[in-house]
């Protein structure tokens, strides 16, 4: 089973290059994510499932210790790589780790579970071991999909969310009472990406339109991007939870 997750992640990466820089706060792919990040400073960071390093790279320049894990090695190659490239090795280490399963010896202020959880077919052991590796007082920034999303409601996801290993989504009832069950609280919810942006990320052809939203066309979708979550929901959840 670890197997064939890993041959999973290590296909869907097979792809990615090195960044030409780190990423702003205004990132069409992460703007709801960095506008909470971008406070975080002076902290113990690790990002679960960091992939090539993005998020992690934009920690790092605001004065944090980041560690990033992900079960594939050529992404870790990559953000290793990427580190040297954008000199922030000093600031961020990577690691290949086939979370929950493999040992982290350290601490940690901030842990982001960004679109992990959904990928984890153990989600009690990861919960569990998140919590073990908080300090007291310590974050957990969590990002889920939604079985409210409007395209999944419409059968239009299924092929999507196999092809990128989804276990399983959740409903925000479900998701708020898993976090609270684990005696955690909840500092923060936000329902985001609407039928537009869903669309952008999971249709293969719409994909190929993400890199050329910048600038001012960036706020422009998110505008109305959050106008249809009102109409027709959203398909992402985004959580602050405090130990």
């Amino acid at each position: 089973m670890v197997m064939l997750r890993s041959n999973k992640y290590e296909e869907y990466n097979k792809n990615s290059s090195l960044q030409k820089r780190v990423i702003s706060e205004n990132n069409f792919v992460y703007k709801n994510h960095l506008s909470y990040l971008s406070g975080i400073r002076d902290k113990k960071v690790l990002d679960v499932g960091c992939g090539t390093g993005t998020i992690s790279f934009f920690l790092a320049t605001k004065n944090n210790d980041v560690t990033g894990v992900d079960i594939s090695k050529r992404a870790i190659k990559i953000a290793c790589k990427n580190a040297k490239h954008l000199g922030l090795e000093n600031k961020v280490k990577f690691k290949v780790c086939d979370y929950p399963n493999g040992k982290i010896a350290d601490s940690f202020d901030l842990i982001l579970l960004n679109d992990v959880l959904e990928h984890i077919p153990c989600q009690s052991k990861a919960l569990k071991t998140t919590i073990g590796l908080l300090k007291e007082n310590g974050i957990i920034f969590l990002s889920v999909p939604l079985k409210e999303a409007p395209l999944y409601r419409l059968g239009l996801l299924k092929k999507f969310d196999k092809k990128v290993g989804h276990v399983r989504r959740y409903s925000v009832e479900e998701f708020t009472n898993l976090i609270v069950g684990y005696g955690l609280t909840i500092e923060k919810i936000e329902l985001r990406e609407g039928i537009l942006k869903n669309s952008l990320f999971t249709n293969r052809v719409l994909n190929k339109l993400v890199r050329f939203i910048r600038g001012p066309l960036t706020e422009m979708v998110y505008i109305l991007d959050n106008v249809l979550v009102k109409l027709f929901g959203p398909s992402q959840l985004l959580m602050v939870a405090k130990k």
